[in-house]
């Protein structure tokens, strides 16, 4: 009886997923198209073609060219790309608005091989499980990536003069393999939430800080900052920041840590830089460490655990501050 259950079962799901891949439909979008109609029809508030409106499951392709002032709704599950590997497509705004807006949280999209620029914002919304890949995002005036959710996967982007870069709220998310020069005055990756993975990424910015961080059980590892104003901010309880390469950190910290307990900075090389590591909070380990050229080593309060770190050619290679002098700004 259990047997037949479960055959019952998968045959059903089988069902649905061949009738929802059956269903699915590619459509192609060209740039002689109105920006007004092409908007209506990725919102669903028109057919795309043939009466046939925008469904789950569809995959929008863009043709070659240039989309002026796109604003984008997308409201399914879909897939946005170009047509093919060698097509350049780009979507250009006038500094103000959104050139993609996800307003379902519960619906998946890709978006994949676009170039947004001189937007406000190049992708912003609510949404889960988001696949964000491939994407160029220039000159945009506030943030190239601005989302709430969770198991979103940011990989492999390109970033280049945007205010922020990446701009994340939500638990489960990686962003991982992107690519950053310049920004402005803030920070370019900037992650608020809990268990998230920021790995692998590129940053070179004089003007900014790097990587900020605030939640608890969040990894960030192996990623490269080179010239920034500082390199990564953590403040929460149980972060791991390991196999980071930090270089030329021109204002303040290559690593901070801000508040929080329990968190572990290990494997991580910093060179040439004004601090290589201050740690705020308490009950934080810091080991393994390199620290090459700095004007200070480590800056740390008492109550963090400091080990097997190695210093070389440092101003200072640790400092002891005292807590109740600096509780005082609180």
């Amino acid at each position: 009886m259990f047997k037949k259950i479960v055959l019952i079962i998968l045959t059903i799901i089988f069902l649905g997923m061949f009738v929802a891949s059956a269903s699915a439909a590619t459509y192609t979008v060209s740039n002689s198209t109105d920006v007004t109609t092409i908007n209506k029809m990725i919102s669903g508030k028109i057919p795309i073609k043939n009466n046939n409106f925008i469904k789950n499951g569809d995959v929008i392709k863009f043709k070659p060219g240039n989309y002026k002032n796109l604003q984008l709704i997308v409201k399914k599950s879909i897939t946005i790309t170009k047509t093919n590997k060698k097509a350049k497509v780009t979507f250009i705004g006038n500094n103000t608005g959104t050139a993609i807006n996800l307003t379902n949280k519960n619906k998946k999209v890709n978006i994949n091989n676009i170039i947004i620029r001189n937007y406000k914002y190049g992708i912003s919304g609510i949404i889960n499980s988001a696949k964000i890949t491939k994407m160029t995002f220039y000159k945009n005036s506030f943030k190239g990536i601005s989302i709430k959710g969770s198991k979103l996967k940011i990989t492999h982007n390109k970033f280049s003069e945007n205010e922020i870069s990446i701009y994340v709220r939500g638990k489960d998310n990686i962003i991982s393999s992107n690519r950053i020069n310049n920004g402005g005055f803030s920070s370019l990756i900037l992650v608020n939430g809990n268990n998230n993975l920021i790995s692998y990424n590129k940053i070179k910015a004089p003007e900014s800080y790097a990587i900020t961080v605030n939640g608890n059980k969040n990894k960030i590892s192996k990623n490269t900052v080179y010239k920034c104003a500082k390199g990564i901010d953590a403040g929460g309880d149980r972060n791991s920041i390991s196999y980071n390469k930090i270089y030329s950190i021109n204002e303040f910290d290559g690593i901070y840590i801000s508040v929080g307990k329990y968190s572990t900075v290990k494997y991580n090389t910093i060179k040439d830089s004004i601090c290589g590591l201050t740690i705020w909070g308490e009950k934080n380990t810091a080991s393994y460490n390199k620290f090459y050229r700095n004007e200070i080593g480590i800056e740390y309060f008492e109550g963090n655990k400091l080990f097997k770190n190695k210093f070389k050619d440092n101003k200072k290679n640790t400092k002891l501050e005292d807590k109740g002098k600096f509780e005082l700004y609180y």
